[in-house]
C-alpha cells in the first residue's frame, strides 16, 4: 500500500434510446449500456473529470410501481430512464 488516496467515482454508462428528445416531456431517454456479456458498462473515473451529476427518472409503464421498491433499486427495476434537465438551471443549460 502506497498511502496515496485517489478521489474517484464509480460511473454506470448509459446511451440514448433515440436521437431526439421525447416530444411529451422534452427530456432525453436513456438505457444502460451493456457489455457483450450482458453486464453493465462501469468505469472508475477521477472526480475532477465529473462535470455534473445526472438525475434519472424511470420511464414508467402502465403497471403499478412494485410495492416495497426502494429508490436505490430503481436502476435495476426499470429498463429506461429520462434525463431530468429540469432538476436545476445548471443541468438545464448542460443538457439543453
Amino acid at each position: 500500500m502506497t498511502g496515496h488516496t485517489y478521489p474517484c467515482a464509480l460511473v454506470q454508462w448509459f446511451h440514448w434510446i433515440v436521437e431526439e428528445r421525447d416530444k411529451l416531456t422534452g427530456m432525453w431517454m436513456v438505457v444502460p449500456f451493456l457489455n457483450e456479456d450482458g453486464s453493465h458498462d462501469l468505469s472508475i473515473i477521477h472526480i475532477d473529470s465529473i462535470i455534473h451529476g445526472a438525475h434519472l427518472l424511470p420511464i414508467f409503464s402502465t403497471q403499478f410501481v412494485p410495492q416495497g421498491l426502494q429508490f436505490h433499486d430503481s436502476l435495476d427495476a426499470y429498463q429506461g430512464f429520462y434525463v431530468n434537465h429540469f432538476i436545476d438551471h445548471h443541468a438545464f443549460e448542460l443538457v439543453s
